[in-house]
């Protein structure tokens, strides 16, 4: 019996939301806010099938349950799926998996993907060693489809790989940038996010004004090759200023609100610059920030009850370890 540690970080998108579903370039960068999951798989025990400890919740499920239940939107569902996925067949061995999550599920900073790439990778690994990223990174792409209907990919692809990664028609592309200059500051709206909702309404907004809507995808694609090249050249001041246009671009496709408006406002108030990330709606502003003075922006924070997360970008995306 021996024990597999799989650690996989979130991730947020820095520009391109809904532009990159049209065909247009997105940017998405790996943080230090990780997901761990460890299993042990105890051989012919007299209990078999999966059973799960994370923070107060544990549960245990025979291998009968579990073939009823994969594909269910639900913690034992994808638990379910993504075993009974690489382990077909094993009706005599229980499968204990532990998870520590940095941020609750369903937050909108790829917690779900974290979440399906780290047990992808402690049920591959487990199996064969020298499994791959290429295949870690496929399988937990059948659990965000479970998770989302019809995922786009990039979620899992950046938690797997690490760094920042450009997307655009397909085409991933790493983005080199130091990852010790700068940290991200996460200030959640504590309005849950609406994914389906936003989607639709910007495709109802294309629908009506064809022109002005491409027009802005447009402006987001220049907006992301601009950022591309900020950062490799690590000219910060401007990738503060290109997320700062990048949330006026997202509120012209009708996707942000009053109070992330609000929320990067205030930012502003204090000279530092951010854009909400995401599908919008709800959800959490990301600031960039480098050597600005944070405290009176914090303490305005606190006063309206927004939570603030502190960040950092980081290279790596899965890491194991064997026990």
């Amino acid at each position: 019996m021996s024990k597999i540690t799989a650690t996989a970080p979130t991730k947020v998108i820095l520009t391109g939301e809904h532009a990159v579903v049209y065909g247009k370039q997105a940017i998405g960068a790996a943080l230090n806010l990780p997901t761990t999951v460890s299993l042990t798989i105890h051989s012919n025990s007299s209990n078999p099938g999966i059973c799960l400890e994370m923070k107060e919740q544990f549960f245990y499920i025979s291998w009968e349950e579990a073939a009823e239940r994969r594909g269910e939107i639900s913690t034992k569902g994808i638990l379910s799926l993504l075993t009974l996925k690489v382990y077909p067949e094993n009706p005599t061995d229980l499968f204990e998996y532990k998870i520590d999550i940095s941020l609750p599920l369903g937050c909108g900073l790829g917690t779900s993907a974290s979440l399906c790439v780290a047990v992808s990778g402690v049920l591959l690994k487990s199996k064969n060693p020298d499994a791959t990223p290429e295949q870690i990174n496929n399988l937990a792409f059948e659990g965000e489809n479970c998770i989302h209907g019809k995922a786009s990919g990039i979620d899992n692809t950046i938690v797997t790989y690490g760094g920042i990664l450009s997307f655009k028609d397909g085409q991933i592309t790493p983005v080199e940038f130091d990852d010790s200059k700068a940290k991200i500051l996460l200030v959640s709206s504590g309005v849950p996010k609406n994914t389906g909702k936003m989607v639709k309404g910007v495709a109802n907004q294309l629908a009506m004004y064809p022109g002005l809507t491409e027009g802005i995808f447009h402006s987001i694609d220049c907006l992301s090759k601009n950022l591309v090249t900020a950062l490799e050249a690590q000219q910060y001041d401007h990738v503060k200023e290109l997320l700062k246009i990048n949330h006026g671009l997202l509120w012209s496709l009708g996707v942000s609100s009053e109070l992330l408006n609000d929320i990067v406002n205030t930012g502003l108030k204090y000279g530092i610059k951010g854009k909400l990330t995401g599908a919008g709606g709800g959800g959490f502003c990301l600031f960039f920030v480098t050597d600005e003075d944070t405290a009176g922006f914090l303490q305005e924070c606190a006063s309206h009850g927004w939570n603030v997360i502190e960040a950092s970008l980081t290279h790596y995306g899965i890491k194991f370890e064997l026990s």
